[in-house]
């Protein structure tokens, strides 16, 4: 089991020890998720890139009225959509970066 310690700044920030943040796979950029758990405490979890998208499906309700539909939508911050936009980003380019590591292996394996 590994136990680690972190001491908060006067701003309220940590720096996450590096085998934590290796033994949950985050790196710069990435977000995580503080999990209240019903016995007390809090669980991190990296956050899924689409986690935010999901959370936005369900929040979104719908409804329908005698001869109208009416779709409401939760109100995103302008710094939530940066986000949710950060996140779409760095995640296209890791598969550019997968694809592009495949096509040269494939090169590489047709030369031989």
């Amino acid at each position: 089991m590994l136990i680690k310690s972190a001491k908060f700044t006067s701003k309220g920030q940590i720096t996450v020890p590096k085998e934590v943040r290796e033994s949950l796979g985050v790196q710069e950029g990435d977000k995580v998720y503080f999990k209240e758990l019903p016995e007390g405490g809090f669980k991190i979890e990296k956050a899924d890139p689409f986690q935010s998208l999901l959370e936005l499906a369900e929040h979104t309700q719908s409804y329908t009225a005698k001869e109208e539909k009416r779709v409401e939508k939760p109100s995103l911050s302008k710094q939530e959509v940066k986000d949710m936009k950060e996140q779409v980003d760095f995640w296209i380019k890791r598969l550019e970066d997968v694809s592009q590591g495949l096509e040269k292996k494939a090169k590489g394996m047709k030369a031989n």
